[in-house]
């Protein structure tokens, strides 16, 4: 709220005529995200191997993961899920940010690479259910009760991820477009007006 807050504030600034730009603020917010993108990457890089690790323990000693190409194909799922959103922070990390212009063509850029986040993790999940189904549907046939009520566990648990990644896209999609538009129109009105020089 407080960033979209500060957009508006720069967007009624200049319809007033009053185009001051806060550079030390466009540019301490920018310095904010890159942290933030930094601290995701790594988190994901943790999270990778330890995922890695069990899902080798779970191929190795799992009744169902005998013969299942499951675990397997989770582990690359993984690791493109790990490899792919650090390729889409990292391209926005080296931009252009020592003016007014530069905060704001980097802001749109980040935008547009968040905007891919709406699909890809939406992608990301579908694929790892549809590698998952065989196993669960080879467990509720072969398996005993407990592991049925495992497999509607994971179900339930599932369906509750699926409600909220829907949520965050639709969310985080409005937010991203919301900025990317707001930031597109103060970059034109600032080079109309003052010049791509600055």
């Amino acid at each position: 709220m407080k960033s979209r807050d500060s957009w508006e504030n720069l967007m009624r600034d200049w319809q007033a005529g009053s185009p001051s730009f806060d550079i030390a603020a466009l540019r301490k917010r920018a310095d904010r995200k890159r942290r933030r993108m930094l601290i995701f990457t790594a988190l994901d890089f943790i999270a990778a191997p330890i995922f890695t690790v069990l899902l080798v323990w779970m191929g190795v000693h799992s009744r169902f993961g005998d013969g299942s190409p499951a675990p397997w194909l989770l582990i690359a799922l993984v690791w493109v899920a790990t490899l792919v959103p650090a390729w889409l922070r990292f391209s926005t990390l080296n931009a252009d940010t020592m003016g007014a212009v530069g905060m704001l063509r980097l802001t749109i850029k980040r935008a547009r690479t968040g905007m891919h986040f709406v699909w890809i993790v939406p992608l990301l999940l579908f694929f790892a259910y549809a590698i998952m189904t065989p196993m669960f549907s080879q467990m509720w046939t072969q398996g005993d009760a407990a592991q049925q009520r495992a497999v509607v566990r994971s179900m339930v648990a599932n369906s509750v991820v699926c409600g909220a990644v829907i949520i965050w896209a639709i969310w985080y999609g409005r937010r991203q477009w919301r900025k990317l538009r707001q930031a597109q129109a103060l970059l034109k009105q600032w080079e109309q007006d003052i010049g791509d020089d600055q």
